[in-house]
């Protein structure tokens, strides 16, 4: 009985040896269900691309529609990837008439400088060249040329493909054509100007909003037309541009816009886009101001206190901070003297108000490089943003920014490095996963 038992205990023993051992599990065994809520919290587009390229499984999990409309019910809206910046040789002239040419040094190509904290993801893998253009740089007066971003909107740049002149009085350029991109999928489409509009001189080109893809986007094309009577006034002139319109561009014509007479091209700057309206400064210290959803242009005088007449880089046009659809706002950021002022327009008032304000020269004192020679003219405004203006003393090139939420200066901060302007860019929503499929084009199976 007692060897019996222990044959059998034995025979127990050995059978459990046989037994193939218990395989380790991993993330592929999790059920489908549980597989999309792993993946919906990766929380950036970035990773999101990345675990895209995991395996055909989770590929076909993410390019599901609803699976894309939960992950952005979750991370919001695509966050910006990173800034172009677009440099200048020199900060530009206090007004539109700048001292005789110099040779100027040749500028250089636009850089893309990624956010954090995905930026160094992004930049690695180059999706943000602009090198499948097919542009050739032109050689303007000894200098090559590159097309230049004029706009951007999410993941789309609109860019001017003709060379700025030279000029000892003014820059004033004829109606330019325009490409516009995608650099993340390498898209683009070329955009004629008008036709019969060639020799109009160009005030700017916007993205519209509401066409953040390349199937919907709209182009804004605003042209200074002289009267015929005189030279020493004018008219300005709207062109949109869009899948569906006639010949791509579309004139709009307005009666009011017969009504706004303009002094000459020459008194005129860009001073901003903000709340759905475009602003330019005339030397007579009143704006141009364009309604990006009628169409309709209006002359806005400011106050002699808001803005000074004939100094084009003393102010700016930007943004509320706490912008909505329903109550946006339009402010505008001064530099008077040594100080900086931020004003604002009463609701339902034309009244303008001191919002902030700080004086730059002792506040600069203790910035990392200051010399005290620096600001005792007042200073020019590089680039602003609805947060954020960039300077540089008369004197000599030396960036800094204020931040308008805290007032506060600062020379470390990226933005600082550049003489220009920054276009931000988005990667696109929904995410192009086109490596994702099979060659008919249906998803892959589980690898």
């Amino acid at each position: 009985m007692g060897n019996r038992r222990h044959k059998g205990k034995a025979a127990a023993k050995n059978k459990r040896r046989c037994d193939p051992p218990c395989r380790p599990t991993s993330v592929h065994d999790l059920p489908d269900d549980l597989l999309g809520r792993v993946i919906l919290h990766v929380g950036s587009l970035v990773n999101l691309v990345r675990a895209a390229a995991v395996c055909r499984r989770w590929r076909r999990a993410i390019a599901d529609a609803g699976f894309l409309a939960r992950f952005r019910s979750v991370n919001g809206a695509a966050r910006v990837a990173g800034h172009y910046y677009v440099p200048e040789t020199q900060p530009p002239y206090p007004t539109n008439r700048p001292p005789p040419r110099r040779r100027q040094p040749e500028k250089k190509p636009t850089v893309f400088v990624p956010a954090a904290p995905s930026g160094a993801a992004v930049d690695d893998t180059g999706l943000f060249s602009l090198d499948f253009l097919p542009v050739t740089p032109l050689v303007v007066d000894g200098r090559r040329w590159r097309p230049e971003i004029v706009d951007s909107r999410g993941s789309l740049l609109l860019l001017n493909c003709q060379p700025w002149p030279i000029s000892d009085y003014t820059r004033l350029q004829r109606s330019p054509d325009l490409i516009v991109c995608e650099p993340a999928t390498r898209r683009f489409q070329g955009i004629p100007r008008p036709p019969d509009f060639s020799r109009l001189y160009f005030l700017g080109a916007f993205l519209l909003p509401g066409g953040d893809a390349m199937s919907t986007f709209r182009v804004l094309y605003v042209l200074y037309q002289y009267n015929a009577s005189s030279y020493s006034s004018g008219t300005a002139r709207v062109f949109l541009f869009g899948p569906g319109t006639e010949s791509g561009w579309r004139l709009c014509w307005h009666t009011e816009d017969d009504d706004v007479k303009l002094p000459c091209v020459e008194k005129f700057s860009f001073a901003g886009r903000a709340a759905g309206r475009v602003c330019w400064g005339i030397e007579t210290g009143q704006a141009l101001v364009l309604d990006e959803s009628t169409l309709d242009f209006s002359l806005v005088p400011f106050p002699d206190h808001v803005l000074w007449p004939g100094q084009k880089t003393s102010f700016r046009v930007i943004g509320g901070l706490d912008e909505d659809d329903d109550h946006a706002t339009v402010r505008v950021v001064r530099v008077g003297g040594q100080s900086l002022d931020v004003f604002y327009q009463m609701p339902g008032s034309s009244e303008w108000v001191v919002e902030s304000s700080v004086q730059l020269r002792d506040a600069a004192a203790g910035l990392p490089g200051w010399d005290d020679k620096l600001l005792k003219e007042p200073a020019r405004i590089v680039a602003a943003g609805d947060t954020f203006v960039v300077l540089t003393p008369a004197e000599e090139t030396w960036l800094f920014s204020v931040d308008l939420e805290t007032m506060f200066l600062e020379r470390e901060h990226e933005r600082n490095r550049h003489v220009g302007q920054a276009y931000p860019c988005s990667l696109p929503w929904p995410p192009v996963l086109q490596a994702c499929l099979d060659r008919d084009g249906v998803v892959g199976k589980r690898r």
